[in-house]
């Protein structure tokens, strides 16, 4: 069959403006991929304070599926690994079939091992080059889009960034006792102050590998909600969250 001329200039048209397509399509999902997010739930089985705490009665369920189910919720950002060296922790969250299970070496499992630590060893294993985002089990009040903004801020550039909280104290009425027990105001003048929470720590690849702790001054931060902040490390703690999840 032949093909007028200006037949088969359209057809060539249509076949550069395919390729075009084709081409941001394919650009799209490269760029996708570099933003392509590792979930990682740290859990160890040891807890001097709260022994045997990710695995809890919450609400129903062991303290640590809350995180889970919720980062797995996300999956559209990337996949989800559990870290621990406890075997019945990794038992007890392989119900859960899109989820990575990593066994943590001893090491790794004591007061002394950072969170960086754990992220570097989850990293070499999984042969993981992308961004990292840290979920602890003990923070069970955390919102999907508290997750979700720290993604975004990692998306728009930051190297690291980190969750915060309001602190409920007034500075300005802070001061130490003496050595006659007398009230010796310190004197600051800020009324406010912010500490990390623990609920959502996120970074770039390359930034862990150049550093040994997220309390660094190259970490942005954003603020939560101090009642969704909870992060239980006692027993008091676990009640506490569950009364605010029940309101």
């Amino acid at each position: 069959m032949k093909y007028s001329k200006h037949k088969i200039i359209a057809i060539k048209a249509i076949h550069i403006l395919l390729i075009v397509i084709l081409s941001i399509i394919i650009f799209i999902k490269i760029n996708e991929m570099k933003n392509i997010f590792l979930f990682i739930v740290p859990a160890r089985g040891g807890s001097k304070r709260l022994p045997g705490k990710n695995l809890k009665n919450f609400m129903g369920k062991p303290l640590i599926f809350w995180t889970l189910e919720q980062a797995l919720r996300l999956k559209k950002y990337g996949n989800t690994v559990v870290s621990s060296d406890s075997d019945l922790i990794l038992k007890k969250c392989s119900k859960y079939k899109d989820l990575i299970i990593l066994k943590r070496p001893k090491y790794l499992s004591t007061n002394y091992a950072s969170l960086i630590d754990v992220t570097k060893h989850v990293t070499n294993k999984l042969k993981h080059e992308n961004n990292i985002l840290i979920l602890q089990p003990t923070s069970p009040l955390r919102k999907d889009n508290d997750i979700i903004k720290g993604i975004k801020i990692i998306e728009k550039g930051a190297s690291a960034v980190m969750s915060q909280s309001k602190l409920q104290y007034n500075l300005k009425k802070i001061g130490l006792s003496n050595a006659k027990n007398y009230f010796k105001p310190l004197g600051i003048k800020n009324s406010s102050i912010y500490a990390p929470n623990g609920a959502v720590f996120a970074a770039k690849y390359e930034w862990i590998l150049k550093h040994k702790t997220f309390y660094d001054k190259s970490v942005k931060t954003y603020e939560m909600p101090s009642e969704r902040a909870i992060d239980i490390d006692y027993k008091h703690q676990l009640k506490l969250a569950e009364l605010f999840l029940k309101k």
